[in-house]
């Protein structure tokens, strides 16, 4: 009887292992922390301007997000001069990526806004900006030369 209640411990263990390892394990992709994309993509898109990181305060000063749904962020950034961007926003939740969009269109409009006037040459930038997602990922690229953003932000997934 003891040898048949061992046997069916190890067989249940085994099982319930077997549960677990099926249960967790990968999610199916990286999860980079969005300061790691932004320099992969800036190490690929040309900058005319000096960029710099702004910090998280002065982040969600420019967009107007609910900072209980952002995961994490990284904002790359030209001078005052200059319209060049890239910034990247994880979400908690992929269906929160809409909101995410929806501030990076309104950051959109107030650098033209700010630069119409201000700065003219800058236009161009600003109205061929690129957005890409990739799950609860969104990025933005304001630059003259968009071409390798695609493919470098592809990389970090």
């Amino acid at each position: 009887m003891k040898k048949h209640m061992v046997k069916v411990v190890a067989v249940i263990t085994v099982a319930v292992l077997a549960l677990l390892a099926g249960c967790g394990g990968r999610s199916g992709g990286k999860e980079p922390a969005a300061k790691a994309v932004v320099e992969a993509v800036a190490g690929e898109v040309p900058f005319v301007d000096t960029m710099d990181y702004v910090d998280t305060e002065q982040f969600y000063n420019l967009y107007r997000l609910d900072q209980e749904k952002v995961a994490d962020q990284s904002m790359y950034t030209g001078t005052l001069a200059s319209a060049e961007e890239i910034t990247v926003i994880r979400m908690k939740e992929a269906g929160d990526v809409q909101a995410a969009k929806d501030a990076i269109a309104e950051r959109l409009e107030d650098k033209r806004l700010a630069f119409e006037n201000y700065q003219p040459g800058e236009m161009a930038k600003i109205q061929s900006a690129q957005i890409y997602t990739h799950g609860a990922y969104v990025m933005l690229v304001v630059a003259d030369d968009t071409s390798k953003a695609q493919s470098a932000f592809d990389a970090q997934f």
